[in-house]
């Protein structure tokens, strides 16, 4: 599974590699005929449904780069904000933990975005 993930998500020659979020998403389609869909399972609760190093945009407007994996919830990760969508400039970073609450509403993730449709180098804010 880890051979295959690591395949279709680096650049090579012959092909672009794929966004993480997306490589998640043929891995799990691909569980039930070409893995163990309890290790597919499992791997996925290692590196995530939004795998560390991908971008996401928040129903705030903001992009973050995900930092880390919330144990208890996958799906509201440990997300460093960058950038505004919406005065198309960056922010000072700031890390926020998706799975706590924060005063005023927390943000959420509406979906996964490509670096380079932003011109973001992700690997800066790691």
């Amino acid at each position: 599974i880890l051979d295959v993930y690591d395949a279709i998500t680096s650049e090579r020659c012959y092909h672009k590699g794929m966004q993480p979020t997306e490589a998640m998403r043929k891995i799990f389609e691909r569980s039930r005929f070409h893995f163990n869909p309890q290790l597919v399972h499992a791997f996925t609760r290692c590196i995530g449904i939004y795998p560390t190093g991908s971008l996401v945009l928040l129903d705030s407007g903001r992009l973050a780069v995900v930092i880390g994996q919330c144990e208890g919830n996958l799906l509201q990760p440990l997300v460093r904000v960058i950038f505004s969508t919406r005065h198309n400039h960056y922010l000072t970073a700031e890390d926020i933990d998706l799975s706590k609450p924060r005063a005023g509403g927390g943000d959420h993730i509406v979906k996964s975005e490509k670096p380079e449709t932003w011109g973001i180098d992700v690997s800066r804010f790691l």
